[in-house]
């Protein structure tokens, strides 16, 4: 959270994972950016399960995959990089 947004992560019905921007005051979705795909459940927890975290600039998304991105507050992506892919298999422990 910062100021009067909160940022969530979250799967959707079609598995893709999003950063989601909420409003504090009424709670509407400002905008989701879909970071990554492929959410799969892992005992309570799913790939979007880590949180979202801020600067007051930038929010920074990891998923349970290892992808990885920085979005500004406007919902633009700054930059994105798979770590699965650069480092090997991630996992939610």
């Amino acid at each position: 959270m910062w100021g009067d947004t909160v940022f969530v992560t979250s799967p959707d019905a079609e598995k893709n994972l999003n950063l989601i921007a909420v409003n504090r005051a009424d709670g509407k979705v400002r905008w989701t950016k879909q970071i990554s795909t492929g959410d799969i459940n892992k005992g309570k927890g799913n790939m979007a399960s880590p949180s979202p975290v801020t600067d007051g600039k930038t929010v920074w998304a990891l998923f349970g995959n290892g992808d990885i991105a920085a979005v500004d507050f406007a919902g633009k992506v700054l930059w994105q990089r798979r770590l699965g892919e650069e480092y090997g298999r991630f996992s939610i422990n």
